[in-house]
């Protein structure tokens, strides 16, 4: 993960201004929903990059998404156990701008 920032000063009694990047590269993450008993469902995200920057009051924020699986680990979900599956190396791309 890379961060830089800036910080930045207008005229005197001005408001501070500052100025953020923030690259994130995540290979593999995976999160367990779980009860005492056992797993209800298990989600995992791969190779996701992310692009954040902050500049002049204003956020940006780009990246990647290359798979992603939600499976139902619970008793119920035993006959379907894939709940949402992505195929390929690359399931999303995005863009916001705020």
């Amino acid at each position: 993960m890379t961060v830089t920032g800036i910080v930045g000063f207008f005229a005197e009694g001005a408001e501070e201004v500052v100025n953020t990047e923030v690259n994130l590269k995540v290979q593999s993450l995976s999160l367990i929903l779980n009860q005492s008993q056992y797993e209800l469902a298990k989600a995992t995200v791969s190779e996701f990059r992310t692009h954040v920057s902050a500049r002049d009051g204003t956020t940006r924020m780009t990246g990647t998404l290359g798979s992603m699986s939600l499976r139902d680990q619970s008793p119920h979900g035993r006959r379907y156990t894939d709940r949402f599956v992505t195929t390929g190396d690359h399931a999303l791309d995005f863009d916001f701008f705020k």
